[in-house]
């Protein structure tokens, strides 16, 4: 079980790391033709930044959208919020007006629709890691012990597998009973 949780939090980085190069990617692309999608969106590592360049792929689309399919964009992810939605409004309406030319846009747009279907796939397999990672996490017999510990729960497997190697090499429990202590080595 430890060996499997191991590899799974290693593999899981790696997928993150792929999809931190994935989105470098997409930000410079876009940054040669679409400077509006980046001005309008600081993380670009959530899912809905990437369901806003598949529904509006270039600068000309998004300004060309009624304020109606725009307004649906922002209420459908969660985006409507005070300050900022009249500012991404604001930026929709001028989308067009600093754009690469139309050679730049056909070619930049295309990658970024390539792109954004390589994170979406590479979302999928990391939520189906997070699952199985915290599947595991909660068959291991020392969970309680390790989930107990603050902000553990909402890091789990995040970077912190070094730690829990050191933490779980100074912990010796009783099995059967909820009796641990901390061993010096």
């Amino acid at each position: 079980m430890i060996a499997e949780l191991r590899l799974l939090c290693r593999d899981e980085e790696e997928l993150i790391g792929q999809r931190t190069a994935l989105v470098n990617q997409l930000q410079a692309a876009l940054g040669e033709y679409y400077p509006a999608a980046l001005e309008a969106f600081a993380d670009w590592t959530v899912p809905y930044t990437w369901e806003f360049i598949a529904r509006f792929p270039t600068p000309q689309e998004l300004a060309g959208a009624t304020v109606h399919r725009q307004r649906v964009f922002l209420h459908t992810h969660k985006l409507w919020r005070p300050g900022t939605t009249e500012a991404r409004l604001e930026i929709f309406a001028r989308a067009d007006q600093f754009c690469g030319g139309a050679a730049v846009t056909r070619a930049k747009s295309r990658l970024a629709l390539a792109l954004v279907k390589l994170l979406q796939a590479v979302q999928k397999q990391l939520d189906e890691y997070r699952v199985a990672i915290e599947r595991l996490f909660a068959e291991h017999p020392d969970h309680d012990v390790f989930g107990s510990l603050p902000g553990w729960a909402r890091s789990w497997g995040r970077g912190y597998w070094e730690a829990w190697e050191r933490i779980a090499g100074s912990i010796q429990t009783c099995k059967g009973c909820n009796v641990w202590r901390v061993v010096r080595r």
